[in-house]
C-alpha cells in the first residue's frame, strides 16, 4: 500500500508534461485529481489480486449475512474464521442451489461455503459456525488532512486546533514545525478556528503519511496514474498525437504488471 499526495501527483504529471507544477492553476489541479480517481475506478477492479493484496479492507460478521459496506468499489473474497475460501456464484445460481438443497436434490451441488453479492448483502451457504469476512477494494477518495490540537501554553486546557500541510516529522518541543511556536510552523500547519479533533499535537510525532489530499493506492502505481492523467490532459489540450504517446507509454507500464494481459489487449496495446 502507498499514499499518493495530490502535490505528489501534480509533480509526476508536470514533470511528464515539460513543466512545473506551479504551472497548473487551481481547477487545473482538481481536475488532475479527478483524472487520478477515474483511473483507480477502472483499473482497480480488473486488477489481480496479487496486486491490490495491500489496499484491501476486511469486514467480519458472525453468521451467514453481512452488509456490503457503503465504500465498497468491489468484493474480492470472502473467507471463514478459520481462513477457508468460499466461492463465489451469481445470486440466481445461489438461489437455485439453497432451494435444490433444501429440496433434497443434488443437481447444483451440495452449495457448501458458496458465497454472493445479493442487492447489497453478502450471503454465505452452509458456513457452519464461526465469523464470515469478506475483504473488499474501497473505493478511492481524496483524504482530509489530520487535525491535531495543541496547548500553548501547555495546560491541557487553552487548546488551539491546526490542519496538516506537509508531511514530515516533529522535530520536538519549540521545534521549527511546532505548530503555532516553531519558527516555520506555518510551513506545516495552518490554524483552524475549531476543529472536533482530539488528537494532541506530540513530540517526535510521525506525520509522514497525513497530508491533506492524499489517496491510498497499490504499491508502484504512481507512475500508471500519472500517465494516465497526462493522457486526459492532452487530450483536453486537443492534442490527440501527444496523448496517443503518452497512452503508449502508459500501455508500457501496465504491461509490467503480471495479470493485466487482458486489459493491455482490449484497448489495443
Amino acid at each position: 500500500m502507498a499514499i499518493l499526495s495530490a502535490s505528489e501527483l501534480l509533480d509526476a504529471v508536470a514533470a511528464k508534461n515539460d513543466l512545473s507544477s506551479s504551472d497548473y492553476n487551481t481547477t487545473q489541479e482538481s481536475q488532475i485529481k479527478v483524472w487520478a480517481l477515474d483511473c483507480l475506478k477502472w483499473l482497480l477492479p480488473m486488477a489481480p489480486e496479487y496486486a491490490i493484496e495491500s489496499v484491501l479492507q476486511p469486514t467480519s460478521s458472525a453468521g451467514t449475512t453481512l452488509a456490503r459496506p457503503s465504500d465498497c468499489l468491489k468484493l474480492v473474497r470472502v473467507s471463514t474464521s478459520n481462513g477457508d475460501l468460499c466461492e463465489f456464484v451469481p445470486p440466481h445460481k445461489y438461489t437455485r442451489i439453497a432451494n435444490a438443497y433444501a429440496s433434497g436434490t443434488n443437481s447444483y451441488g451440495d452449495g457448501f461455503r458458496i458465497w454472493t453479492d445479493d442487492m447489497g448483502t453478502v450471503k454465505v451457504f452452509r458456513l457452519g459456525s464461526g465469523t464470515l469476512t469478506a475483504h473488499y477494494i474501497k473505493a478511492p477518495s481524496w483524504g482530509d488532512a489530520l487535525e491535531v490540537k495543541h496547548d500553548i501554553p501547555d495546560d491541557g486546557t487553552t487548546w488551539t486546533y491546526y490542519k496538516l500541510l506537509r508531511n514530515h516529522t516533529s522535530a520536538g518541543d519549540n521545534g521549527v514545525d511546532e505548530p503555532g511556536v516553531g519558527a516555520n510552523w506555518t510551513t506545516f500547519w495552518t490554524q483552524l478556528a475549531t476543529s472536533t479533533t482530539t488528537t494532541d499535537w506530540i513530540t517526535s510525532g510521525d506525520y509522514t503519511s497525513a497530508v491533506a489530499d492524499s489517496v491510498t493506492i497499490p504499491d508502484g502505481w504512481e507512475g500508471l496514474i500519472s500517465s494516465y492523467c497526462s493522457i486526459m490532459a492532452k487530450m483536453k489540450d486537443e492534442e490527440p498525437a501527444q496523448a496517443q504517446a503518452y497512452w503508449g507509454v502508459f500501455m508500457q507500464e501496465l504491461s509490467r504488471f503480471q495479470g493485466f494481459e487482458n486489459i493491455v489487449k482490449s484497448v489495443g496495446g
